[in-house]
């Protein structure tokens, strides 16, 4: 959209909580580049949930959009997104997070050649560039990998294999009959295993299970593997068809409960998750959105190659 002759573009607060979104939590406010009466770019803030980055308190921007072209619009939302995170008393406004990593987050630094697959966050690069442009600087770095050798397998898991056996771990599938029940232990080992994770922070039951009913009848059940022992989940793996994609499979999730005895379980459930995905007739998974410290990160370059790099922005405000 062209800025017609006499008209100016401003910032203003819009109500809280977009229409027809589920953030968690709720966002502090949304602001909008207006002209006219018509947002031209708008973003969400979340200023006091309490986190931290570098020892110092930090909020999130994130549900970002601008017009294609309107670099001067994104330059004045971030500007007034930059004051209002500084005004509530934030050292760093980090983005784009929409509301928690629990939803969607991150940039696309290094597009390549693969076409976006579900569940990705899919931008224009011009957003990223216009978060350079304002003094973000990348603070953390992804990746999503590519497995087109789903037959291959490691010997020496067979050990492993019988170890966790004797310790009393059956991996199954998920049990569509019982799909809350399933994901409340998914939920429950999520807490444990993630809690260290960068800008974790932890999420009640009920909009956990928000983000995972929509995926429901997109799932293969195979593809969900949990591990248990005693009833108690302690790992599982967490995938899906990449459909329209033929023969692809993503993998969105590994998680293992850190208990030392359970050492090789991640390994475990990923030949199991491939296994799986061979046998349903995909011929390639994707391992996606990795944090590039995850320990996961050891375990899917044995197995596939690179196809997408992602970053996390900050941006360090004035005092």
């Amino acid at each position: 959209m062209n800025r017609r002759a006499g008209e100016r573009s401003r910032v203003v607060h819009i109500e809280p909580q977009p229409p027809g979104s589920d953030f968690w939590p709720p966002a502090d406010t949304v602001l909008a580049c207006v002209e006219a009466g018509t947002p031209v770019a708008s973003a969400a803030l979340w200023l006091g949930g309490g986190l931290e980055w570098e020892g110092e308190r930090a909020g999130f921007v994130g549900s970002y959009r601008c017009e294609e072209g309107r670099e001067d619009a994104a330059a004045l939302l971030l500007t007034a997104c930059a004051r209002a995170a500084a005004d509530a008393g934030l050292r760093w406004l980090l983005g784009p997070v929409d509301g928690s990593t629990w939803d969607r987050y991150r940039w696309i630094v290094e597009r390549g050649e693969e076409p976006p697959f579900p569940g990705e966050p899919w931008h224009p690069d011009a957003w990223r560039a216009q978060f350079e442009r304002a003094g973000f600087r990348a603070c953390a770095a992804y990746r999503s990998t590519l497995c087109t050798d789903l037959a291959q397998r490691d010997p020496r898991l067979d050990r492993v294999r019988a170890r966790l056996g004797a310790l009393g771990i059956a991996i199954r599938p998920l049990d569509p009959s019982r799909f809350e029940e399933e994901l409340a232990g998914i939920h429950a080992l999520s807490r444990i295993s993630f809690r260290d994770n960068l800008l974790y922070q932890d999420i009640p039951l009920e909009p956990f299970l928000d983000r995972y009913r929509p995926w429901r009848s997109k799932l293969d059940p195979a593809l969900v593997r949990i591990a248990r022992r005693e009833g108690k989940v302690v790992g599982f793996v967490f995938g899906y068809p990449a459909s329209p994609a033929p023969g692809t499979a993503v993998l969105k999730t590994l998680a293992v409960d850190p208990e030392r005895r359970l050492a090789g379980l991640g390994a475990v459930l990923l030949e199991e998750f491939h296994a799986e995905a061979l046998r349903l007739g995909c011929t390639r998974v994707i391992h996606a959105l990795m944090h590039e410290s995850n320990r996961s990160i050891n375990l899917s370059e044995r197995y596939g190659h690179l196809i997408r790099r992602y970053a996390l922005y900050a941006l360090a405000l004035p005092r």
